[in-house]
């Protein structure tokens, strides 16, 4: 893909015209290992025009194990997954095909839980991963970066990747500090937590999030 001008390396928020890819797995449990993908939602927007397209996939397995917990708390539909789950493989293949159409691959915790659910699940599947580790934007690292929070500032000769990973680094006690619910009260969006952890609602919120926290860190 072409580098983008970011107006001499001037702050994201300025560039009108990067495509950013959000995506959300949601999983049988929370082993990044074990655990297999039942959805995957995405969507690609830009802040010139809005989001270009948004896909919410469900992944067929014959034995896929969803605990009540996790099926109260995802709203798991048995008729609706087995009427559109597909191939895990033909799912996965037609991510990596827009993961390369775009410039920042984004979402809430991906850094911790989502990328690596990805990984593990291509290589359960035969498919080649992409790395993207470079065109990460975690929302999670940057709310707890920005000024209502730690007001923690990047480098001048750190990357992205490495500001948020020291960002993430730093633990906080108190619960719910950094979720998608407080990112969203930070930035004035509307959450609705009856559809939490829906993922196309919620990477449609965080796309909503994502666009404000802009004008609250500099990158």
């Amino acid at each position: 893909m072409e580098q983008l001008n970011f107006l001499g390396g001037e702050l994201l928020r300025y560039n009108k015209k990067a495509k950013f890819l959000f995506f959300d797995f949601e999983t049988e449990g929370l082993n990044m290992v074990m655990s297999r993908p039942w959805e995957l939602s995405y969507l690609v927007g830009s802040i010139e025009k809005g989001i270009h397209m948004e896909s919410e996939n469900f992944l067929y397995y014959k034995d896929l194990y969803m605990p009540n917990i996790i099926r109260e708390l995802c709203h798991f539909d048995d008729d609706r997954y087995n009427k559109n789950a597909q191939d895990p493989r033909k799912v996965l293949l037609e991510f990596n095909n827009i993961i390369e159409q775009c410039d920042f691959i984004c979402g809430h915790n991906i850094l911790r839980f989502d990328s690596g659910i990805y990984i593990n699940s291509c290589k359960r599947e035969g498919v080649k991963t992409i790395d993207f580790s470079k065109k990460i934007i975690d929302t999670l690292p940057l709310l707890k970066a920005s000024p209502g929070k730690l007001n923690i500032k990047k480098k001048p000769d750190e990357n992205l990747l490495d500001f948020q990973i020291r960002v993430n680094n730093i633990q906080h006690k108190a619960k719910g500090y950094a979720t998608l619910n407080a990112l969203c009260k930070d930035t004035d969006v509307e959450y609705e937590i009856s559809k939490a952890h829906r993922g196309i609602y919620d990477i449609n919120i965080n796309w909503e999030a994502f666009k404000k926290l802009l004008f609250k860190i500099e990158i």
